[in-house]
């Protein structure tokens, strides 16, 4: 069996490559490939599914605290054996969660379709068999298939993401297993429990009556509440049909217009939402209804983790995550928005739970964008032209653009002006957008079609590659007949490339100006995509 190993100064200086934001790292806990992770009363109960077993973490000491790691694979993984006995003895196939229930602790145990239930001294199976299938009834005789995130509600009883069915079960203390939302159709459609859909639901939290999930496949966080299911945070246009799901994006802002990639892990906490989006590589958090980033890998190449977070859990303020890829166990000093000088913002209007804090101070550090006046940045000012043809060279000055300061031929840009040699160099370059009478208006606001026709020029000219592919464009928009036809290919090639999303009804909104805060963060976007 792996050894569980205290963090010495080797690794420490292993994870000294990491980036800043991971300097603030401890409890650091090496296991197999961790899953679920729960707070009981201050220790750490962690599902392995590599190990195979359940481990306990406490005062820093990791032992296991039920199941027994079988023979090993060729890839080092425990062989998943099940066998209901002692704790010692007892095995497990793929344990994945792990919760509260009656006077011990409930695991899902993927791989054999079944409900493990632990007491002091011994394992039982609760529900489900190793065939697997969809049958509401009591214990051994219901049905799952590959069940995965489990919570238990105020009065004792459990909710298990039956991900394979699509549905979401509930087991009361009696060991009753019925249906308790969805249809068993792979699908996504808010409304009632018992006709609304999910795709392949994995993680789940009970909060102040409400269940909390996180719909994977359709790249969403549902709430289900006094018999209703709805969306409580995501967006995902794009269906992908020969997967099966939605394809995920990273977006912060608005809880209905934020883009998930496969978030697997949910914790709620004195009304905040906490998410792992294990694709993104990045913890989110949801409050007031804004989603926003406390936690990312941006450097995967040089980063140790966050690789694959799957669960948090918070104990004594402290927030923990299990990283599957990783394998790892951590805590984040910080994470749950404590200031930390460093990092802090250089404007007094952008706070750390601003949904555009991160692209800001992205944005600011690298020299970009500036305030309005001496510590104010102006996030819902909007972006003029001037502003943006400024920031847009800037960046291309960056990445190799030899931009001349020299009068601009355009006659309603003055001399002197911040954005005098950059809107001459974007004439010249054939980066800005065509205007009437040959002016550029530097003082107008600019509009989102303009916006990404004058990036989509900026990427060619510095030869990036600017192909669409697959099957994202704007023509799943309701307002696409609004793109001018000499935007169309610079908004296909934004949207494609997830630089810009849409916003509400599903609209693109080409038309529309968009403020400083905006910007900066489809700024973000484009240079963390290309």
């Amino acid at each position: 069996m792996k050894k569980v190993l205290a963090l010495s100064m080797t690794l420490l200086m292993a994870f000294g490559a990491c980036q800043t934001a991971f300097a603030n790292a401890t409890n650091v806990s090496i296991l197999g490939e961790p899953m679920g992770i729960y707070n009981a009363d201050g220790v750490l109960l962690v599902a392995d599914r590599s190990d195979n077993v359940i481990y306990q973490i406490e005062d820093g000491k990791t032992n296991v605290y039920s199941g027994k790691s079988a023979v090993k694979d060729i890839y080092g993984n425990a062989l998943g054996y099940y066998y209901d006995g002692s704790n010692e003895e007892a095995y497990y196939g793929d344990p994945y969660d792990i919760t509260s229930y009656l006077n011990g602790y409930a695991v899902t145990d993927k791989e054999f379709n079944v409900i493990r239930y632990i007491s002091d001294y011994k394992v039982y199976t609760i529900a489900g068999n190793e065939n697997a299938g969809y049958k509401d009834d009591s214990g051994v005789k219901a049905r799952f298939n590959g069940p995965t995130g489990i919570t238990t509600d105020d009065e004792g009883n459990l909710y298990v993401s039956d991900t394979q069915n699509n549905v979401i079960r509930k087991i009361d203390t009696k060991g009753r297993v019925t249906t308790f939302a969805g249809t068993k159709k792979e699908g996504y459609k808010d409304g009632e429990v018992k006709k609304a859909t999910f795709n392949q639901p994995t993680g789940i939290d009970w909060y102040n009556g409400a269940l909390y999930v996180c719909d994977t496949g359709n790249q969403r966080i549902r709430k289900i509440e006094n018999g209703k299911v709805t969306t409580f945070a995501g967006a995902a246009e794009y269906y992908v049909d020969s997967d099966g799901i939605f394809e995920g994006g990273y977006q912060d802002g608005k809880a209905l217009q934020a883009q998930f990639a496969d978030p697997m892990g949910i914790l709620v906490e004195k009304g905040i939402v906490y998410v792992a989006d294990s694709g993104n590589s990045a913890i989110r958090k949801i409050e007031n209804g804004v989603v926003s980033t406390i936690l990312a890998n941006n450097d995967p190449d040089n980063s140790t983790y966050p690789a694959q977070p799957r669960d948090m859990a918070i104990v004594d303020g402290m927030l923990y995550i299990s990283d599957s890829f990783a394998g790892l166990v951590y805590s984040l000093n910080d994470a749950l928005g404590k200031t930390d000088s460093g990092t802090m913002a250089a404007f007094d209007d952008v706070k750390q739970n601003d949904w555009y804090y991160k692209a800001v101070t992205f944005m600011k550090a690298k020299g970009y964008i500036s305030g309005t006046e001496v510590n104010k940045f102006s996030p819902d000012m909007n972006m003029t032209k001037g502003m943006f043809v400024a920031v847009l060279g800037r960046i291309c000055e960056d990445e190799g653009a030899r931009i001349e300061d020299k009068p601009c031929q355009y006659s309603d840009v003055k001399d002197g002006m911040y954005y005098t040699k950059y809107a001459q160099w974007a004439k010249e370059k054939g980066i800005a957008v065509a205007s009437e009478g040959g002016k550029f208006y530097p003082e107008e606001n600019i509009t989102r079609q303009e916006m990404m026709v004058m990036l989509y020029n900026a990427a060619k000219y510095l030869g990036k590659d600017v192909e669409v592919s697959g099957y994202k464009t704007i023509y799943s928009f309701n307002d696409r007949d609004k793109v001018a036809y000499w935007a169309v290919d610079a908004a296909n090639w934004a949207y494609n490339a997830g630089i810009v999303s849409g916003r509400g009804d599903n609209m693109l909104a080409p038309e529309a100006t968009a403020t400083r805060a905006e910007v900066s963060q489809i700024f973000m976007q484009y240079l963390q995509n290309n």
